[in-house]
């Protein structure tokens, strides 16, 4: 008997002259924090030893990160851990399969634009 098949998006962006289309690893990837996105939060407290508020649910939330600069950042996935219905944090999963040097600089422009678009 054959398991659920999964279609893994492939969405091209621009960079340059190049376009650019996500490798079905980075796109199985999100796909599984996508279906389990406690596990952004399992990860971040197991793994890497980082405090995570106590939450009841964790849900995908929108990964458009745009802010009024006419810059536009899109993360590949925002998870928001809930308690008793009200968002208690947001984390941000970027997949990368090599070094980036760029991320450095586009990082923190995730994190603060998660924490505006976040707030409630």
């Amino acid at each position: 008997m054959a398991g659920p098949s999964f279609e893994v998006p492939q969405l091209a962006a621009l960079e340059g002259d190049k376009c650019l289309v996500p490798s079905s690893e980075h796109e199985a990837l999100i796909l599984l924090f996508r279906n389990l996105p406690e596990l952004a939060a399992q990860l971040l407290r197991e793994a890497l030893g980082v405090g995570v508020p106590v939450f009841d649910d964790a849900r995908v939330a929108s990964a458009a990160l745009t802010a009024v600069q006419p810059t536009t950042l899109r993360a590949d996935l925002v998870v928001e851990l809930v308690r008793a219905g009200r968002r208690v944090a947001a984390i941000v999963v970027e997949v990368q399969l090599r070094p980036d040097a760029q991320k450095r600089l586009t990082w923190p422009v995730y994190v603060a634009s998660t924490r505006l678009l976040q707030r409630s």
